[in-house]
């Protein structure tokens, strides 16, 4: 059991069954429509994405139900020219 994780997740990599097996448990994940699911994490550097749809967050773990607490994220887009 991981407790008190921060968006980075926690020591420990996750299960197999996870989304990300690579990255720690509970870590903040993001996915872009039905792309490659990428570490958010702490998120303390601009990142560019390149993929056009729906921006999903989640946590990298295989079992939810067993999760409490949250994550504050804060989302901005600038849009650039053709790039």
């Amino acid at each position: 059991m991981t407790k008190g994780v921060d968006p980075a997740g926690g020591s420990n990599h996750a299960t197999a069954a996870a989304p990300r097996p690579d990255l720690p448990i509970g870590a903040l994940i993001g996915r872009v429509a039905n792309g490659e699911v990428f570490l958010i994490g702490r998120g303390l550097e601009a990142m560019r994405i390149t993929a056009n749809g729906r921006l999903y967050l989640g946590t990298n773990d295989d079992v939810l139900s067993d999760n409490d607490g949250q994550f504050r994220a804060v989302v901005s887009v600038t849009r650039r020219g053709n790039q």
